[in-house]
């Protein structure tokens, strides 16, 4: 998978939002390969972000997930997890925010990894 960026300002006037779906890429795995994932997340507001971003594979959390939370604008901060592929084939790479404030998302996402984990194959 390459580096990629992507901005996000999207606003719902539904007030049961509570965790979102925000992006999700199909990705190419091998049996028995451990692959460590991360990504960066910002702010784009002036205000602290209390999103609270997570990756997932196949919609399920991964294991040693580190999530991102209380975003500012001005501190980067990255989320991380690893994911041992069962089978060879493709698997849903995601990030979900589990946690919408005020029903929005107003962050920026940068430097979406995958990586074989050295050592661990």
């Amino acid at each position: 998978m390459q580096n990629s960026s992507i901005a996000f300002n999207v606003t719902s006037t539904r007030t049961e939002v509570l965790r979102s779906h925000v992006i999700t890429r199909p990705v190419l795995v091998r049996a028995g390969v451990t692959y460590k994932f991360s990504f960066s997340a910002i702010s784009g507001a002036a205000i602290n972000n209390t999103s609270r971003l997570s990756l997932t594979i196949n919609g399920k959390s991964l294991d040693n997930e580190i999530d991102v939370e209380n975003l500012t604008q001005g501190q980067p901060q990255t989320g991380s997890g690893e994911y041992t592929s069962p089978v060879s084939g493709v698997v849903q790479l995601g990030i979900v925010n589990k946690t919408v404030p005020h029903n929005s998302h107003i962050f920026l996402l940068g430097d979406i990894k995958m990586t074989p984990a050295p050592g661990l194959n």
